[in-house]
């Protein structure tokens, strides 16, 4: 059950070092919906959020969403982002993840997935 423990903590998305994951080798980063790039019960992508994404992509990264919740709530947020998404992902375990990986065209080892769980940001690597 060792996959069940995160591998980093931060107190917030803006304290991720994107820039030295992605100096590190990681080339994809999966972000869970709910409370982690939107409150619950925001139903679509605000400029904000549009902008962070974008910038993750300028780097270099790419980026899915991953969600246990309906194919109806992520596709929602999605219309703005354009993003591969996984609904019902069924965290915290892995296989879903890694068809998203695949679909990305990245190998499990260079991909992350950040999620925000009482209050701390986290991230596993996703191998």
């Amino acid at each position: 059950m060792e996959f069940l423990y995160p591998n980093k903590y931060v107190a917030k998305v803006a304290d991720i070092p994107f820039e030295e994951l992605y100096s590190s080798g990681y080339r994809g980063v999966l972000f869970d919906v709910d409370n982690t790039l939107v409150p619950f019960d925001q139903l679509d992508a605000h400029d904000e959020l549009i902008d962070f994404i974008t910038q993750l992509q300028d780097i270099g990264f790419k980026v899915g969403l991953v969600s246990n919740n309906s194919r109806k709530r992520v596709e929602a947020l999605n219309r703005k982002l354009n993003l591969t998404i996984m609904p019902n992902a069924m965290k915290p375990f892995t296989h879903r993840l890694r068809r998203v990986l695949d679909t990305l065209s990245i190998p499990h080892e260079k991909g992350i997935l950040l999620e925000i769980s009482f209050s701390l940001m986290y991230g596993w690597e996703i191998d």
